[in-house]
């Protein structure tokens, strides 16, 4: 199995991609550090890394030799190991630069193919879902907001005990990479087609890799089957909406589906954005509620439509994904406009059968 998880500098690439191997016992391939194994080896022998003719010419008298050692790929040059010197931020700007040459990405092309042939891996970098692995079976694509990302790459060097480097200094070398690597000719940045997108700017490092692992199971069928459904029944002149899971957490997804079928049938829906919702109340109940609530709001306020979602259920703290696309009419073709709606008649409940039902009569 392939995964590619693509993005711009400091959405959080190589923390995710770590752990997300290592829960699934897969391989990393950071294909970042191929890059910054060259622009190492050029600075290290004296060539400006804007002068792509020398770097080309670098390919050929010093090659990059990729050995799998010790659980993870090392990067040799002549004979060296240059893995714990590529972190840098020299090294990350002359790789930036670097990696616009058509030859330096036509070399490392046929270098991460070959690295990841008949393994499992998790391959991070910027165009791996698009240009090296369009074939993977799950692609994903981080994004977080500038200011969270400079912030990010500030902390990570004053841990290495850099700070020579403001936190202006690093928003503008990351607006700067983001220009090239958006806008080179070769393989620019971009979100692949087929992408489950992920904004990482308020959430945790473990709730990405928990999302990207629950996308995962989702997408390949390792998910423990359940005996989930939904469905809706009648309320004198409402309509009422019941979700059935193996626990209250999946009876919660379920009733969240039987709302989104109040307005569309959820297979038309292609759940490829996240949005992270949070609510805290002193019952069950009301969670449901607040969960519904914010369905609605996410619905109404960014025109979305949901159709697969995540809940964990805490005692009193609910935390939901909700995964969803942008409304389009013609192919959702939405019986209603919900802007709003209220809720009576909550209910959740463990049956005889030991299934958790979830359901409530909802005026829209």
């Amino acid at each position: 199995m392939i995964i590619t998880i693509d993005g711009p500098a400091g959405t959080g690439k190589s923390s995710v991609t770590k752990k997300v191997a290592e829960r699934l016992n897969m391989i990393v391939l950071d294909t970042g550090a191929l890059y910054r194994a060259i622009a190492y080896g050029a600075l290290t022998v004296g060539i400006d890394v804007n002068d792509e003719a020398k770097i080309s010419a670098l390919l050929l008298t010093n090659p990059l030799e990729v050995v799998f050692w010790e659980g993870s790929f090392h990067y040799f040059i002549e004979d060296f190991d240059t893995t714990m010197y590529l972190r840098t931020q020299e090294v990350a700007n002359a790789a930036s630069i670097v990696s616009t040459y058509d030859a330096v990405r036509s070399y490392l092309l046929l270098v991460q193919k070959k690295l990841a042939d008949k393994k499992n891996v998790v391959c991070e970098g910027r165009d791996m879902g698009t240009t090296v692995f369009p074939e993977a079976e799950i692609k994903i694509y981080l994004t977080a907001s500038s200011k969270e990302r400079a912030k990010r790459r500030f902390l990570e060097l004053m841990e290495q005990g850099i700070t020579r480097l403001t936190l202006e200094d690093l928003s503008n070398d990351i607006e700067e990479r983001d220009r090239r690597d958006s806008t080179r000719k070769n393989s620019p940045l971009k979100v692949p087609e087929d992408a489950f997108m992920i904004d990482t700017t308020h959430l945790t490092l473990e709730q990405v890799v928990d999302e990207v692992i629950f996308l995962v199971k989702e997408e390949s069928g390792l998910h423990e089957p359940h005996l989930g459904y939904w469905e809706h029944f009648t309320h004198q002149a409402d309509v009422g909406i019941r979700g059935v899971g193996s626990t209250p957490a999946q009876a919660f997804e379920q009733a969240a589906l039987a709302l989104t079928a109040i307005i569309t049938e959820p297979g038309l829906i292609t759940p490829k954005t996240l949005v992270s919702v949070t609510a805290a109340a002193d019952t069950d109940e009301l969670l449901l509620v607040d969960l519904l609530n914010a369905i609605i709001f996410e619905m109404a306020t960014k025109n979305l439509l949901f159709s697969r979602f995540h809940v964990t259920l805490l005692p009193g703290f609910l935390r939901a994904s909700l995964w969803g696309e942008p409304v389009n009419r013609e192919k959702h073709q939405p019986a209603v406009e919900i802007k709003g709606a209220t809720y009576h008649i909550l209910s959740l409940k463990q049956r005889d059968d030991g299934l958790w039902c979830a359901e409530c009569v909802v005026d829209v």
